[in-house]
């Protein structure tokens, strides 16, 4: 495990998916201030242009807003289509130097740009969700890489199934979400942590932003922490560090 010593408040930089509202930003920035010692952006990306226009207004975004006030590695917290956006500038090599990242992802979950498209056609699924719903439904962004970051990676893996995915028929019997172990969902993972909320939660779960906390403070996911703010009852299933950490160096 990485660590920093002698680092003050660090500067967290949160990349929210295309569900996420400003009430949704405004909620996660609010929880972070008020417990935790980062200094929180969420920026409002514009994913309805997709996950490639996105990317460069991200580029624009670190270099006049974040970097003037942090020049050093960031943390990065991603939610399923701000990662697919990180990935992306990383694969432009225009990704920031990171400390430690997090990625939120939900196997379920990401079955549903595609069965919007299946159910509604292109036209519909992009007036609903935006280009980027069409390319996370194309699934080019799943061949993107990795970043690499100077400490651990994270994986919460959400387990739940949204209102939106079940009303697509969509569960975790879907033979494709229960081919997505966390290998595949971030491969080298240092730390997994399987949480019992769906999509619908993730950006308003007490207990899964205090584990997301844990992660940033230690680069792992500490059970007791989690259960000392038993909120909503995330629960480690996964070993910490039971992958090797493919991306830390």
């Amino acid at each position: 495990m990485a660590s920093f010593p002698g680092i003050g408040p660090q500067l967290l930089l949160i990349l929210v998916g295309i569900t996420a509202t400003k009430r949704s930003r405004s909620t996660i920035n609010r929880f972070f201030d008020l417990h935790s010692s980062y200094r929180t952006l969420v920026p409002r990306l514009p994913l309805r242009r997709g996950v490639r226009a996105s990317a460069r207004w991200l580029d624009r975004y670190l270099a006049q807003t974040v970097r003037p006030q942090e020049t050093g590695p960031l943390h990065v917290l991603a939610y399923i289509a701000g990662g697919a956006v990180l990935r992306y500038l990383t694969a432009e090599g225009r990704a920031p130097e990171l400390r430690r990242v997090l990625y939120v992802r939900g196997p379920v979950q990401e079955l549903v740009p595609a069965a919007m498209v299946r159910k509604y056609g292109r036209l519909i699924a992009r007036l609903l969700g935006g280009r980027t719903m069409i390319d996370l439904a194309d699934g080019w962004p799943e061949a993107l890489p990795f970043p690499v970051a100077l400490g651990e990676q994270g994986l919460i893996v959400e387990d739940g199934v949204s209102s939106l995915a079940h009303a697509l028929g969509l569960d975790a019997r879907n033979p494709s979400a229960a081919s997505w172990d966390p290998a595949r969902l971030l491969p080298g993972a240092s730390a997994v942590l399987r949480v019992p909320e769906s999509h619908d939660e993730v950006y308003s779960s007490p207990a899964l932003m205090h584990a997301a906390i844990h992660f940033f403070d230690e680069g792992r996911f500490g059970a007791g922490r989690v259960s000392a703010h038993a909120c909503s009852g995330a629960v480690l299933l996964a070993a910490n560090h039971a992958v090797p950490n493919e991306h830390a160096r």
